[in-house]
């Protein structure tokens, strides 16, 4: 049976409008799929709000001549040679000068394990002392010393200043497992 012209103007216009929200459907989908995907690439991620990262995640201070605390950092340093970050500081800040001549043992550990002892006498004759212990001359780590001739930079220890790394251990491992700070003053 033949189509009436009528038929065709009414599939016709059915067809277009079908075709049309197919399109409009495909445009909002488009659009939300992008909007999607641009939060996720825009997306901004401050860590350890805008502070230095620390190694250690915990600080105990064994120390009656300093009352206000101690506050200790980790440094590293980029050892090309071994394409691993190694330990190359040990910061300790606000000493009070009540420690001063007295005998100091930082101790870091990964987990219950030793890793590093650093031992010596402080020279803090001012409030607010920085001590170290950093990398010295072509080293870019921090290295075992056993006070004769001292390798590493020392500053405000005097006396036999120590570094001692348990056995197995390496400024790479401390660097990468150190979860554990304690100093002690006596």
């Amino acid at each position: 049976m033949p189509l009436s012209p009528l038929d065709k103007t009414i599939r016709s216009s059915q067809n277009s409008r079908g075709r049309k929200s197919r399109w409009v459907s495909l445009a909002v989908f488009s659009v939300a799929g992008l909007a999607s995907i641009g939060s996720v690439f825009a997306a901004s991620v401050t860590l350890n709000g805008g502070n230095d990262i620390s190694f250690s995640q915990g600080v105990e201070t064994i120390a009656a001549c300093d009352t206000d605390g101690i506050g200790a950092s980790l440094g590293a340093a980029f050892d090309t040679s071994g394409e691993v970050f190694v330990l190359d500081a040990i910061t300790l800040t606000d000493v009070d000068s009540g420690c001063d001549n007295k005998a100091l043992t930082l101790t870091i550990y990964d987990g219950a394990a030793v890793q590093l002892t650093v031992t010596g006498t402080l020279n803090t004759t001012a409030d607010g002392t920085t001590v170290s212990v950093e990398a010295a001359g072509a080293d870019v780590d921090i290295v075992a010393d056993d006070g004769t001739e001292d390798t590493n930079t020392y500053t405000a220890i005097d006396g036999t200043e120590a570094v001692t790394y348990a056995a197995g251990q390496t400024s790479a491992l401390v660097a990468s497992g150190a979860d554990r700070i304690t100093i002690e003053i006596n």
